[in-house]
């Protein structure tokens, strides 16, 4: 994958260490990313989806598609998701 902003969002960090394809019930797809301790969406353009009130230390996601959300789980931190309404 190569973003056009790709060195400005993920620094001198390990980049991209998660990748996942989000597909809804209704066939529309997104991809996600983390990478330099952040959540992003996208593939030409990467953008920032991180809540604002989570603190990452890690970028081994797991990451798995169910009842139209993306479950994004690691050990040792909160589960958190994101909802189709973030698709676009």
């Amino acid at each position: 994958m190569v973003s056009s902003n790709g060195s400005s969002v993920l620094g001198s960090s390990d980049g991209i260490e998660a990748v996942h394809q989000f597909r809804d019930s209704g066939g529309n797809t997104k991809i996600f990313s983390a990478g330099n301790n952040k959540v992003f969406h996208g593939t030409t353009t990467l953008t920032d989806d991180t809540p604002a009130s989570y603190t990452i230390s890690a970028n081994n996601w797991k990451i798995v598609n169910f009842n139209d959300h993306a479950y994004f789980s690691k050990e040792r931190m909160s589960h958190y998701f994101i909802q189709t309404l973030l698709l676009i």
